[in-house]
């Protein structure tokens, strides 16, 4: 008895399934008809279109409307930094001659690095032409050179000192 009461649960499942089957297919029959028919604004959106393409004047009036859009949605976005301008040119680390190191790399006058261009190298700076301004660079030294350099200094300052003061002890006897 229970052997026939399995058989009549998985029926009852098996036909449960089928109707779930045959429900899903009418649906999405419903989705394709009513997709194929389109909209009642479609023909509205064909005439919009067909205006754009036969119109070229029209086409770049829409889309400067639309990256003027984009453009101020970028601008909002919080999440998105906003784009970076030209990156300005390095400090010049050195000059021999007639070339300049900028970065780490060795240019001359009339090279081009970036948006930057090398207009001259003196004796003790570069001019350089950023966005249509000229900016000058001069040799400078690294921080960590100027600590050991200020650190040396010191101590050979602070020997001096000390050797004056001890001579000048020696005097006073």
């Amino acid at each position: 008895m229970n052997w026939q009461n399995e058989k009549d649960q998985k029926a009852i499942f098996s036909l449960g399934l089928l109707a779930l089957t045959v429900l899903l297919i009418g649906f999405t029959a419903a989705q394709v008809i009513s997709m194929t028919r389109g909209t009642s604004q479609g023909p509205l959106l064909t005439r919009e279109t067909l205006d754009q393409i036969t119109n070229g004047n029209n086409s770049r009036q829409y889309l400067d409307a639309y990256q003027t859009a984009a453009d101020k949605l970028s601008r909002k976005n919080m999440f998105v930094p906003p784009p970076a301008g030209p990156a300005e040119p390095g400090d010049c680390t050195a000059i021999f001659g007639d070339e300049a190191r900028i970065g780490n790399r060795w240019y001359k006058a009339g090279d081009k690095f970036g948006d930057a261009e090398v207009i001259a190298v003196g004796p003790t700076q570069v001019t350089l032409l950023f966005e249509d301004q000229r900016i000058t660079r001069a040799p400078v030294l690294k921080l960590e050179e100027q600590s050991s350099r200020n650190r040396s200094s010191r101590t050979s300052s602070s020997r001096d000192q000390s050797r004056n003061s001890s001579s000048n002890r020696r005097r006073g006897r």
